[in-house]
């Protein structure tokens, strides 16, 4: 077996220091104990102060580890109550929070699709459907963030609920501003609603993931499907609305081009 270099004893013994000062660090009582009964037991064995009084000064320090001990399991006890009581309120203000995140969420699909009827149509030239501009506002949350149960909310939870609160908020101030400016509602406008209800719904995805995975778009049509499955099925059509609107553009200018060229020809 090689000797260790002084190097590596020195190193040892900061590992050694640091491994202590972090034992005081977390758990102050059992270090206690530990160094409550090593002095003890040296104590005995070196006959320290004295043969007479050694076997009463290791005794007494056997007795305040066991103090220690003592303290160090009410003191992991009492951690461990509270952890799991945390643990149970958070889970309290999921279940309290998830009944009207989930009819706001459910909301925001049926103006996403509404929206996307409104968008094909005025695409494709035809009359809108005429849904009014209220029709496109999502509703105000009446529990969020005002209930005391939000402070009881994981940082991660009630992340996700502020993130999509605050897109929800931010389409309710547009509708707002458009209520109040008589805004026409044309293609372009429907274009930016259906923009931002899609972020939104993509930030309740998130959501929906943590609160409520499993939770039907409708609790009295079980054949309407998850409403995760329908956040992702109206994005999609979403999408594929403007991807449509984006070929038929495409197909107008090249047909236009055409035409233009046909012309030029025919003058020549």
């Amino acid at each position: 077996m090689s000797e260790r270099t002084p190097s590596e004893i020195g190193d040892a013994l900061m590992d050694a220091q640091e491994n202590v000062t972090l034992l005081f660090r977390r758990k102050p009582n059992l270090a206690m104990a530990a160094i409550s009964v090593v002095v003890g037991s040296a104590a005995i064995l070196c006959h320290f102060p004295t043969n007479e009084s050694a076997a009463s000064l290791g005794g007494a320090l056997f007795g305040a580890a066991a103090l220690f001990t003592g303290a160090w399991v009410a003191e992991t006890t009492k951690a461990a109550s509270e952890k799991q009581d945390a643990t149970r309120r958070m889970e309290a203000a999921r279940v309290y929070f998830t009944p009207e995140l989930a009819r706001v969420i459910a909301q925001h699909v049926y103006i996403l699709n509404r929206l996307v009827a409104n968008f094909v149509s005025t695409s494709m030239k035809y009359e809108p459907p005429g849904d009014p501009l209220t029709a496109f506002r999502p509703r105000k949350p009446l529990l969020y963030p005002s209930a005391p149960q939000f402070r009881d909310l994981s940082e991660a939870d009630a992340t996700l609920l502020i993130e999509f609160y605050d897109a929800s908020h931010g389409i309710a101030e547009t509708v707002n501003s458009w209520i109040e400016g008589k805004t026409a509602l044309d293609f372009n406008a429907y274009n930016v609603l259906m923009q931002d209800v899609m972020n939104s719904l993509r930030l309740a995805e998130a959501a929906v993931e943590s609160f409520c995975p499993d939770r039907q778009y409708s609790p009295i049509m079980p054949a309407s499907g998850t409403l995760s499955e329908r956040i992702k099925s109206s994005i999609l059509q979403a999408e594929g609305a403007m991807k449509a609107h984006q070929d038929r553009a495409e197909a107008a200018r090249i047909a236009t081009e055409r035409a233009s060229s046909a012309l030029a020809q025919k003058k020549r």
